[in-house]
C-alpha cells in the first residue's frame, strides 16, 4: 500500500455503483487503483489520483465530514502504512454494515490522518 504525505483524505473510500462514470454492480473499495494512482502522483504532483478524488455525490446528497477519535493501547511503535490502511478499511466496512442506510446516510470514506502517542498523565495523589 501507498500512503502519501500529507495524508490523502480519500485514500480509503467506497467507489459507488450509483456513480454513472463506472460500471460497478456494488460499492467497493478499489485499493489497487488507488495505489496505482498514488504511485504516479508520487512522480508527478500535478497528477490527479483516480478514482480517489472526492467520492461521487448524487444530486440529492452532500458529503459531510466529521472527526472520529479512536484510542488504542500500544507500545511506542508507529503504525505502518499497511496497518493504517487495514484500520481504515475495517472501520469503514464496520460502519457501513452497522449504521445508516440508503435513506439516511452511508459511511463513504475513512482515513487515519494523524497517529500520535502521548505521555501518560498521572493525577496528583
Amino acid at each position: 500500500n501507498i500512503c502519501l504525505e500529507p495524508t490523502d483524505r480519500y485514500r480509503t473510500c467506497y467507489q459507488r455503483a450509483a456513480d454513472p462514470s463506472n460500471n460497478l454492480r456494488k460499492d467497493e473499495i478499489q485499493r489497487r487503483e488507488y495505489n496505482r494512482g498514488a504511485k504516479r502522483y508520487d512522480k508527478d504532483k500535478n497528477y490527479r489520483i483516480e478514482p480517489y478524488s472526492p467520492p461521487y455525490v448524487a444530486e440529492d446528497e452532500e458529503l459531510m465530514t466529521t472527526t472520529f477519535h479512536l484510542e488504542l493501547n500500544q507500545d511506542s511503535t508507529q503504525l505502518t502504512c499497511d496497518e493504517k490502511v487495514v484500520m481504515e478499511e475495517v472501520v469503514l466496512e464496520y460502519l457501513r454494515a452497522n449504521i445508516g442506510n440508503d435513506d439516511t446516510f452511508l459511511p463513504i470514506c475513512a482515513v487515519v490522518e494523524e497517529w500520535k502517542g502521548y505521555d501518560e498523565v498521572v493525577p496528583d495523589g
